[in-house]
C-alpha cells in the first residue's frame, strides 16, 4: 500500500531493496531508500494527496536534520545501491 505523504512504495528494479519516489526541486523523480535514516540528506515535503512528496536534497545529513526540525531525514536510495552506476544517465 502506498502512504502518499512518503511517495508510492516499490523495491529497487536491481537489488530488491525497498524504495520510494519522491520528486526533486527540479521536477526530476529520484528514489529513496523507504525508511528515515539519520544520517541522509533529504527531507521530504508533503504534496497533495496521491502526489509524491517533494524532496529537498541538503549537502550533508546536519543541514538535512536542522531543515527537518526534528522530522525524519531520508537516504537518496543511489547513495545505498550496489547497482547504482548502472542507473546513472550520463
Amino acid at each position: 500500500m502506498s502512504d502518499g505523504r512518503l511517495g508510492r512504495a516499490t523495491t529497487c528494479n536491481s537489488c530488491d531493496a525497498p524504495i520510494r519516489w519522491v520528486i526533486t526541486k527540479n521536477g526530476k523523480r529520484m528514489p529513496v531508500n523507504a525508511t528515515p535514516d539519520p544520517g541522509g540528506n533529504v527531507v521530504l515535503i508533503p504534496r497533495f494527496r496521491g502526489e509524491a512528496p517533494q524532496a529537498d536534497v541538503y549537502k550533508n545529513a546536519t543541514e538535512a536534520q536542522a531543515a527537518a526540525d526534528g522530522g525524519d531525514t531520508y537516504m537518496p536510495h543511489f547513495t545505498t545501491c550496489p547497482d547504482a552506476a548502472r542507473h546513472r544517465r550520463g
